[in-house]
C-alpha cells in the first residue's frame, strides 16, 4: 500500500493539535469535604490541581515536589480534628515549591494556617509558597500562634488576610514567620497578630529573617498587644527592607510590663524606599518602655518617597532610629515622638552611630519630638522650635546620639530640616484685571500673610479672597496666614457676582429681600417669573419640600418607593417628596396622600426644618406664643426655631401655626436655619 506524504502545513497542524491535548488536560480535582486531600509530584506535564469544599475536620497535605495549586472556595476550619496530629489546615513537606491561586473567598482555620516541615517531628521553615498574579479571589486565615511558617513567600497578587483567632493570647505569636524572604510584587495584604503575654514574650505581624521587598500593592501589618518584661511587639522584623512601591502600613501594638518593653512598626538591618508611602507606628506605656516608628541598625535611604513614622507615649519615644538618611527627588519624611509626653526624651530623628549624618537633596524632613531640656532651657510647647532662626540648606548633622529636633548644642536646634526642597505659590487673578502677587518659592510650612485685592477687579464682581479651588467653594480672606503645603500651589482669587435684584416686587427693604437674594443665588427658587417673585403668594406643600430638598443639595432618594398615590413621578417634587419621606421629614397627610397643592402652614414649615435637623432638643423652657399648645405635633419644633431666631412669630405672642407660609416666609425661614444653625 503506497502512503502519500502529508503537506507540510498540515504537519504542523497534526503536531498543534497533540501538543494542544497534552497542555489543555483537565486540572486533577480534590474535594476536602469528602476526605484529607494529598496532593504528590506527577512530574513534569502535570495539568495542576484544584481544591474545592468546606470541612471541620479534614487537612491538605502536599508533599515535595513543585506544584500548581488553586483554591476554589476552600474552607477549611480544624476545630474538630480527627486526631491532635491534624490540627495545621495545609500542611507543605519540603523540599517543596507551591504556586498557589486564589479563586474566591477560601479560608483556614487552625494554630498554624500553613506549615511547611521537613517530617511531623521536627516542622521547619522550609517550603516556598507563591500566591500567583492569576489569583482573583482571597486567602483569609484565622490562627492562634502563626498565620504561615514558610522558607520563602511570594504574593503577586489576590488578597491575603491572616488574622488572630478571637480572644486567643499566646506567647509568641506571628502572622507570617518567613526564614528567609518577603517578596510582594502586587496584590493586597493584611496581617495582625494575636496578642501575647508573659516575661520575654513577643508579637511579630510579618517576620521575614533576611529581606522585606515591596514593589507594588497595598500591605498592613500590625502585632499584637504584649505584656511582661523584656516583650516586644512589632509591625515588621527582618533583616534588609526594599520598598520600590506601593502603599505599606506597619504598626507595633502597645507594649507594657515591669521591666524594658519595646513596641516598633518596622525594625530591620536597612531601609530603602522609592516611589512608595510607608507609615510606620508604634505605641507602648510602661515606666520602662521605648517605642520606635523606624528602627535600622543601618541606613535609611528614600527616593522620591513619602514616610511618616512615629513612636509613641513612652519614656524613650523615637519616630527615626537609624544610622544615617539620605532623602532624595522630591522625598518627605515626617519623623516623630510622641510630643504631648513632656516628663521623657522624645525624639523625631534619632542618629544612633558615631559617624552618622543627614543628606540629602530636593526634598524635606519633618522631625518632631520634645525633650525636658534643650541646651539647658526647659520648654513645655511639645512643638517649640528652640530658637531656631534659619531654614537649612543641604545640611549634614553628624555625630552619635544626636537628634534632628533638639537636645544637643552640637546640633542646630530645629524641628524642621529642608534638603534644598521649595514649592512655589502662584497667584492667579481667575478672571480679574490688574496686577496679582508675583509667584514665589517657599519652604513647607512656611506662613503667607494673604494680601488684598488692590488695583485686582473684576466687572460686576466683589473679591472675597484666594482659595486653592477656583470655584470658591472655600476660601482665605485678606490678611488670613497660610502654611505653605509640600507640592506647588495656584492661589486663585475668588470673586462673587454682584447682585441685580431682577425682581420688581421684592424691594431693598422688605424683610425678605436678603433671604430672596440668597435663595436665588443658592437655586433654592428662580421666582414665579423673570421679574416677579410673589413673596406673599402662600406656598405649597410641594414647594415646601422642593425648596428644603434642594437646599440640603438635591440629595439622591435611596430606593424608588412612593407611598402617596397622589404624587406623580413626571412632576418636579417627585424626588423631594421622595428624600423627605426618607429622612423622616415628612409622613404625608395619611398613609396614602402628600397633599401637594395644599398650602403650607407655618406650623408644618417649622416641623419640616426640626424633622431635618434631625429633632433636637428644645433650648426655650417656656413657649413665647399664645397660639402654640401642649402636646401639638409642632409645639417643640416651635420652641426651637425660637430660641435659633428662626421666626419671631406674626407678633410678640403669636406664631399663627394654622396659617398658610407665603413664599417670602419660606425663604426666610431656610435662610436663617442655613446661616444661623449651620
Amino acid at each position: 500500500m503506497k502512503i502519500k506524504k502529508l503537506p507540510l502545513f498540515l504537519c504542523f497542524i497534526l503536531v498543534f493539535v497533540l501538543m494542544s491535548s497534552v497542555v489543555m488536560a483537565a486540572p486533577i480535582q480534590h474535594d476536602v469535604s469528602q476526605g484529607d486531600v494529598v496532593i504528590e509530584s506527577c512530574g513534569a506535564n502535570c495539568p495542576g490541581h484544584v481544591i474545592t469544599g468546606t470541612t471541620s475536620s479534614n487537612t491538605i497535605v502536599v508533599k515535595e515536589g513543585t506544584h500548581r495549586i488553586t483554591f476554589d472556595k476552600v474552607n477549611v476550619e480544624i476545630k474538630n480534628p480527627k486526631s491532635p496530629e491534624k490540627t495545621v489546615p495545609f500542611t507543605i513537606f519540603a523540599p517543596a515549591d507551591v504556586e498557589l491561586i486564589l479563586k474566591g473567598e477560601s479560608k483556614l482555620y487552625g494554630p498554624v494556617a500553613i506549615l511547611g516541615v521537613t517530617d511531623d517531628a521536627e516542622p521547619t521553615k522550609c517550603a516556598d509558597l507563591t500566591i500567583a498574579e492569576a489569583s482573583r479571589g482571597s486567602l483569609v486565615c484565622t490562627v492562634k500562634d502563626t498565620g504561615m511558617m514558610l522558607s520563602n513567600l511570594t504574593i503577586k497578587g489576590g488578597e491575603l488576610s491572616v488574622n488572630p483567632a478571637e480572644a486567643y493570647v499566646g506567647y509568641e505569636t506571628w502572622g507570617l514567620l518567613v526564614e528567609n524572604e518577603f517578596i510582594m510584587e502586587n496584590g493586597y495584604v493584611d496581617i495582625t497578630a494575636a496578642n501575647a503575654e508573659g516575661d520575654v514574650s513577643s508579637s511579630v505581624a510579618i517576620y521575614a529573617g533576611t529581606g522585606f521587598t515591596v514593589c507594588n500593592g497595598e500591605l498592613f501589618a500590625m502585632s499584637g498587644n504584649v505584656q511582661g518584661a523584656y516583650s516586644s511587639a512589632s509591625g515588621v522584623v527582618t533583616g534588609a527592607v526594599d520598598i520600590s512601591g506601593g502603599l505599606i502600613t506597619a504598626v507595633g501594638g502597645e507594649a507594657s510590663g515591669e521591666e524594658l518593653t519595646v513596641s516598633n512598626g518596622i525594625f530591620c538591618d536597612e531601609i530603602y524606599m522609592e516611589n512608595a508611602s510607608v507609615f510606620a507606628l508604634s505605641y507602648a506605656e510602661a515606666d520602662t518602655a521605648e517605642s520606635y516608628g523606624i528602627f535600622s541598625y543601618g541606613d535609611l535611604m528614600m527616593v522620591n518617597a513619602r514616610s511618616l513614622c512615629y513612636g509613641g507615649k513612652t519614656p524613650l519615644s523615637i519616630g527615626v532610629s537609624v544610622a544615617s538618611v539620605d532623602l532624595l527627588k522630591g522625598s518627605f519624611l515626617a519623623a516623630m515622638g510622641d510630643p504631648y509626653v513632656t516628663s521623657h526624651e522624645n525624639y523625631g530623628l534619632f542618629l544612633h552611630s558615631a559617624d552618622g549624618k543627614v543628606t540629602g537633596s530636593d526634598s524635606t524632613l519633618l522631625a518632631k519630638g520634645h525633650l525636658a531640656a534643650v541646651d539647658g532651657n526647659y520648654s513645655s510647647d511639645p512643638f517649640a522650635s528652640f530658637n531656631c532662626t534659619e531654614k537649612l540648606s543641604d545640611t549634614d548633622y553628624e555625630g552619635a546620639g544626636k537628634s534632628a529636633y533638639g537636645g544637643y548644642s552640637t546640633l542646630p536646634s530645629c524641628k524642621y530640616l529642608y534638603l534644598g526642597k521649595t514649592y512655589e505659590v502662584t497667584f492667579n487673578a481667575n478672571g480679574g484685571v490688574g496686577t496679582v502677587p508675583q509667584t514665589k518659592s517657599y519652604y513647607y510650612e512656611d506662613v503667607i500673610v494673604l494680601p488684598d485685592a488692590d488695583d485686582l477687579v473684576k466687572n460686576g464682581a466683589t473679591f472675597l479672597g484666594w482659595s486653592t479651588d477656583p470655584e470658591g467653594n472655600w476660601y482665605f480672606e485678606p490678611g488670613d496666614e497660610y502654611a505653605v503645603n509640600w507640592v506647588d500651589e495656584v492661589l486663585y482669587a475668588i470673586w462673587e457676582e454682584n447682585y441685580v435684584n431682577p425682581f420688581t416686587d421684592v424691594k431693598e427693604s422688605d424683610y425678605f429681600y436678603t433671604p430672596v437674594q440668597w435663595a436665588v443665588k443658592e437655586g433654592v427658587t428662580a421666582g414665579m417669573s423673570e421679574t416677579l417673585f410673589g413673596p406673599e403668594i402662600t406656598c405649597t406643600r410641594a414647594h415646601a419640600v422642593t425648596f428644603l430638598w434642594r437646599t440640603a443639595g438635591e440629595p439622591e432618594p435611596m430606593t424608588n418607593d412612593m407611598p402617596f398615590t397622589d404624587v406623580p413621578s413626571d412632576q418636579y417634587y417627585y424626588k423631594a417628596v421622595q428624600w423627605a419621606v426618607e429622612e423622616g421629614i415628612t409622613a404625608g397627610t395619611s398613609a396614602t396622600t402628600f397633599s401637594p397643592d395644599s398650602p403650607c402652614t407655618r406650623g408644618q414649615i417649622v416641623s419640616f426644618l426640626w424633622r431635618f435637623a434631625r429633632e433636637p432638643e428644645p433650648l426655650l423652657e417656656e413657649m413665647p406664643f399664645t397660639d402654640v399648645s401642649a402636646g401639638m405635633y409642632y409645639e417643640n419644633p416651635v420652641l426651637w426655631a425660637a430660641y435659633y431666631g428662626i421666626t419671631a412669630g406674626i407678633t410678640p405672642t403669636l406664631f399663627g401655626p394654622d396659617s398658610p407660609c407665603t413664599r417670602g416666609q419660606i425663604v426666610c425661614f431656610l435662610y436663617r436655619y442655613v446661616n444661623i444653625l449651620s
